[in-house]
């Protein structure tokens, strides 16, 4: 009896280890939905990336921002994101670098261009998207604000 008090002991402790090891690695996110005129509409969501602080305030941030595009039937068309990296003193925040992804799911639907910048505490990107002949413009932002919160 007492043996098996043991393992499970060392069992709940090799549980509670990992999962304080594992849990704070995981990216924090968050979604919205926007719906359009037409009917279609995106989700957008913002991940948080982790980064080490090794036992110091964090002053700089990564994260990305992504739009899912929907069609009114609830197809998902493409995507743009912007991944934007940030520091931040409490008092102001500056975006220190841009880029941008995407993707594209529907053969009907292609990526003509895209770019990503910096201004200020936010980092953009920018795309065309092309459906059949016409084209379709899409931009997301990520802000960083001076206590480094990403919006």
């Amino acid at each position: 009896m007492k043996t098996l008090k043991s393992t499970l002991a060392l069992i709940l402790l090799a549980a509670i280890l990992v999962s304080s090891f594992c849990f704070p690695a995981c990216a924090a996110s968050a979604q919205s939905i926007t719906y359009l005129e037409d009917g279609s509409y995106y989700i957008t969501t913002i991940t948080v990336f982790p980064s080490a602080q090794n036992g110091r305030a964090a002053s700089s941030i990564s994260g990305q921002k992504t739009r899912d595009y929907y069609s009114s039937s609830h197809e998902k068309l493409y995507s743009l994101s912007v991944i934007g990296h940030f520091t931040y003193t409490g008092n102001t925040a500056t975006a220190t670098n841009a880029d941008y992804d995407y993707s594209v799911q529907v053969s009907t639907w292609s990526f003509v261009r895209g770019s990503a910048s910096c201004t200020g505490a936010s980092a953009t990107a920018s795309a065309t998207f092309r459906h059949l002949t016409a084209t379709a413009p899409a931009s997301v932002t990520l802000t960083c604000s001076a206590d480094g919160k990403l919006s």
